[in-house]
């Protein structure tokens, strides 16, 4: 945020509208937030997806399975299956075999992927509106 104010410009325009004799809250509420929107909705959709992505805190804070995130039951998938391929006892059995020859790795891995991606393909239309104002006023010199 202190790089894209600094390099948006917005000096002269809090000036401008000093001279004009707009109040502080004006300046704010009419210049300062209305140019911050870009930079507001990338760290707005960066904390959406920081908070989505936690898994860490459910293993160590939460027993009840109907509090976990999908991102702990993700997890806890990958680590079932690579359980189950590197155990050396479920190998060993006719059932264990056939079991390893059928246990998806690589597309569950997929799966999983693009389970993981819809919550942020699902929102970054509604965000790319401010993605696309923040990269043409970073392009514009004064």
């Amino acid at each position: 945020m202190r790089t894209f104010f600094s390099s948006a410009g917005t000096e002269s325009l809090i000036e401008a509208a000093k001279i004009d004799g707009a109040s502080e809250f004006r300046i704010y509420g009419q210049i300062i937030l209305p140019i911050s929107k870009p930079a507001l909705a990338t760290i707005g959709l960066f904390t959406a997806i920081a908070y989505f992505s936690k898994w860490f805190d459910v293993l160590m804070y939460i027993d009840d399975r109907e509090l976990w995130t999908i991102q702990y039951m993700l997890q806890r998938v990958m680590k079932d299956i690579q359980y189950l391929r590197d155990n050396p006892d479920i190998a060993m059995s006719e059932e264990g075999i056939a079991l390893l020859a059928n246990l998806p790795n690589e597309s569950a891995k997929m799966a999983l992927t693009v389970i993981t991606m819809t919550p942020v393909l699902a929102f970054y239309p509604f965000f790319q509106k401010y993605f696309v104002k923040g990269l043409t006023l970073g392009a514009i010199k004064g």
